[in-house]
């Protein structure tokens, strides 16, 4: 399992400075002991934990391989952190302060848009009340019109010749001057009044075009300063984007960066744990070789006096057989020949020696030459005992051509007579 990586700061627990001596970290922990016993703290919840904090510094700084370790290991990342920390917090107050500014551009593009609706909303009543006057006018040039066509139409037929045909037959009315002056009157009227109107409305119509376009003034300014404002906003959005991700990469690095070196402990530790078992493990074979050299000279020499043991064994049996068959030969000797050959001439004239001998297996001596054979030939008429070669000469041979009378003929089969014949 992998060791918890360690994540404070140890130099500033015990208040000393990275290049303190061992005699400077136990004077900092005995002052540092006496200041923040759990004893002396019993109001502080913390004071246990503080105080084994202060202890772990103690046995990591004291100790030089465990501090060199920790100074490689976790120390520089602990710097690392505590500046990622201030930076972070760096990174936080700007992120503030420009979430704050655009807040500002959302509220004055709120405001400027709260303005402009009122000025819309002025502007389209003035439009409204223009359009309104422009229509009245409108209608009124078309009234004066129509009156004006319609005495045209009137006077063009007064003089027409249709009226001047029918002029005998209808006697034409006759205006006075009186008439005549009013109604010269009404019409001059009706001209001043609608070239008076006429005025009107072309400056209603200007002035409704000059609204329409302060309006569309006003909307271009609203949308160029929303526009410059969302510009702002974005770039401070940007901003804060890169910089979220430079704090999250940087994050994300000094993990990988944790990792790796706590990956690269752990590797070191398994090296060193397969090394020394490796040299366990050759130590134990050196032992089993050891105690397998010392088994098999002892088995070499078990089996080398085991040996020596059964060579004089089989020297003295040897020796005992040698001795056995020399008194076999001599009582052979002393036996046989005496009854075969010399002294019982009855038997020898009752034996003729010949027939199938038959064999009598175990290492004898033979009772004539004296040779040991694996097995003696013995007479089967009486208790003589030869060898092949000695049988040869003691059994009577057969004619090979022709034969005796009262002797049956000799058989188309070889035997075992006529081998040693």
């Amino acid at each position: 399992m992998a060791p918890v990586p360690v994540t404070e700061d140890y130099y500033r627990i015990l208040e000393v400075d990275e290049a303190a001596s061992i005699e400077v970290i136990i004077k900092a922990y005995k002052r540092l002991a006496l200041k923040l016993h759990p004893d002396r703290n019993p109001n502080k919840g913390d004071a246990t934990k503080a105080f084994q904090l202060l202890g772990q510094a103690y046995e990591t700084l004291k100790d030089t391989s465990k501090r060199t370790e920790y100074d490689s290991l976790y120390y520089s990342s602990i710097k690392r952190t505590g500046s990622g920390q201030q930076h972070a917090q760096t990174s936080r107050s700007q992120t503030r302060g420009e979430a704050a500014q655009i807040a500002s551009y959302v509220k004055a593009q709120q405001e400027r848009k709260e303005r402009w609706l009122a000025q819309d909303s002025a502007l389209d009543s003035v439009i409204f009340e223009l359009q309104r006057s422009i229509r009245q006018l409108e209608s009124q040039i078309k009234y004066l019109n129509s009156i004006a066509a319609a005495e045209a139409a009137a006077e063009a037929q007064k003089n027409g010749w249709t009226t001047w045909l029918l002029s005998p037959l209808y006697k034409a009315r006759v205006e006075s001057e009186e008439e005549k002056a009013r109604k010269d009157r009404q019409r001059q009227e009706r001209r001043v009044e609608k070239d008076l109107k006429e005025r009107w409305l072309t400056q209603k119509r200007e002035e409704i075009d000059k609204q329409k376009n302060l309006r569309d003034n006003l909307k271009r300014e609203l949308d160029r300063a929303d526009s410059a404002d969302q510009e702002r906003i974005r770039v401070i959005q940007e901003r804060i984007r890169l910089r979220g991700n430079a704090e999250r990469q940087r994050r994300e690095n000094a993990e990988r960066e944790r990792a790796a070196k706590a990956r690269e402990q752990e590797r070191k530790r398994q090296r060193e744990r397969e090394q020394e078992l490796k040299r366990q493990r050759e130590r134990e074979q050196e032992l089993f070789d050891r105690y397998l050299r010392e088994l098999r000279q002892r088995e070499k020499q078990r089996m080398e006096e085991h040996l020596e043991r059964e060579r004089k064994q089989q020297e003295e049996r040897a020796r005992e057989a040698a001795a056995q068959q020399a008194r076999a030969r001599r009582e052979a000797l002393s036996f046989a020949w005496e009854d075969a050959l010399s002294g019982d001439r009855t038997r020898k004239n009752l034996c003729d020696h010949g027939g199938w001998w038959p064999k009598v297996h175990g290492r004898a001596a033979c009772p004539r030459c004296y040779e040991t054979w694996t097995y003696l030939l013995q007479c089967p008429g009486c208790v003589l005992k030869a060898c092949p070669r000695c049988q040869s000469t003691i059994r009577p041979r057969r004619p090979k051509h022709g034969y005796h009378r009262g002797m049956r003929s000799p058989s188309q089969i070889p035997d075992y007579f006529d081998v040693w014949d």
